[in-house]
Parts: C-alpha cells; structure tokens; sequence
C-alpha cells in the first residue's frame, strides 16, 4: 500500500506481475524445500503487490459513478480467464501424461504453460497511456504513518474481519483440490470442472454486486454477501 501511494502504478504493475512470475518458475522447478519455500515467499509477496496496486489504479482512473462498474467487469473478466484456465488445466496435464510423461513433469510442463500465459498478461500494461488520472496528487499519495495514526480504530475494524476471513480462507481453499483428490479420488480434468463450476457462479455475483450494493450499499452487501456464503461451504 505504501508503494502504490509513491510510484508510477503501471510501472509497479509491470514489476510486480514480471517477478511474481519468475518467483513461480522457482516454485515449479524446485526439489529443495528450502528453495520451494524461498520461491513461494517472493511470488507471492509480489503477487500480493499486485493485487493492493490495481485497485488504486483503477480508482484514480475511473470517476465514482463508474468505479464499482469497472471493479465489477474486471472480477467478471478474470473470473471467465480463471474458469478457461481450471477447465484446460486438467486437461492439458492429462493430455501430457497420456503421452508416457511421468506424472510430475506432466503437471511441471501444464504448470510452466499457465505461467506463461499469465505473464503475457504483461504485454498489455507496455501499452497503457495514464490519462489525467481522476485522484488528485495529495490524494494519491497519502502519508502513511499520519494516516495510520489518525485513524487507529477505523483501521482496526477493518482488519479484524479481513484477518479472520482470511485464516478461514487459507484453511479452506487452499486444501480444496486435495480434498476432492484424496477423499473422492477424483482425476484433475474433474476437478478442473469442479472449480470452473465455482467460477460460474463468481460470475453472477459479481455481476450482481453493483446492483446489491446501488440497493442496500457497499457495507451491507459485503456482510450479506459474506454471512450467505457459509452455509454453502458447510
């Protein structure tokens, strides 16, 4: 958050995507735990950035009437490119085992395509042209440690949330896919059609967020939404 105040965000978009991206070839290649662990720190450190730096970006290039619309239509985007990708992930890793390959070069070569892919995602921002962006300097580039202080408890309520969300999340989702491997059996084109599934309907969320929230505001359709999405994980 700090850096995305104090430089040029398509430049740390760039940066961030490019060494995210690099960081995984690591992660896919490495055989030591220590490299593995190393690897994954950096990818997902700047993956992180990222993520914190786009929204920014497209909040002081959008105006309000426009900004939870183009949120919505960039979530929707990704959403559809993720179900494409869960959909041909299984696929192309058995296609590659079908061929006599190993099983884990077959899923190292599937991996090393998808990352190539992603990191075409890089091409377009060379081509971005920042216009007169809609945030003023001074809003842009808050001082952080002022900001922090002066609003202590807003911060607070904010995080708490964000961090429980979170610890749930990274017990959850991460283990999903060996879940449905291990208990089930299932093979990695199934499960691949599995999480296209779930990405279907984070299409219709999203597009239905704007509309929620022009009805009942942002607050309470991110609580809604929130609360409404545990008895399904049950």
């Amino acid at each position: 958050g700090y850096l995305a105040g104090r430089y040029n965000h398509k430049v740390m978009l760039i940066l961030s995507q490019t060494l995210s991206g690099f960081a995984q070839i690591g992660i896919i290649l490495a055989v030591q735990p220590n490299t593995l662990f190393g690897c994954v720190i950096v990818a997902v450190s700047f993956s992180t950035l990222n993520g914190i730096v786009t929204g920014p970006f497209i909040m002081c290039n959008s105006s309000a009437a426009e900004r939870t619309y183009v949120f919505s239509v960039s979530a929707v985007i990704g959403t559809v490119a993720a179900i494409l990708g869960n959909t041909l992930s299984g696929m192309v890793k058995g296609f590659i085992g079908n061929n006599g390959i190993p099983a884990v070069q077959s899923y190292q070569y599937t991996l090393l395509i998808g990352l190539g892919i992603a990191l075409l995602g890089v091409i377009p921002l060379l081509f971005i042209r920042l216009s007169e962006p809609v945030c003023k300097a001074d809003e842009a580039r808050p001082a952080f440690w002022p900001i922090l202080k002066q609003n202590r408890v807003l911060v607070l309520k904010a995080m708490v949330p964000e961090f429980l969300i979170a610890v749930g999340a990274g017990l959850i989702i991460q283990f999903m896919n060996l879940y449905f491997k291990d208990t089930f059996g299932s093979s990695d084109s199934s499960i691949g059609v599995y999480f296209s599934v779930q990405g279907v309907a984070m299409v219709f969320a999203t597009i239905l967020a704007p509309v929620l929230a022009d009805k009942i505001g942002n607050v309470r359709t991110v609580a809604f939404t929130r609360l409404a999405s545990i008895p399904f994980m049950i």
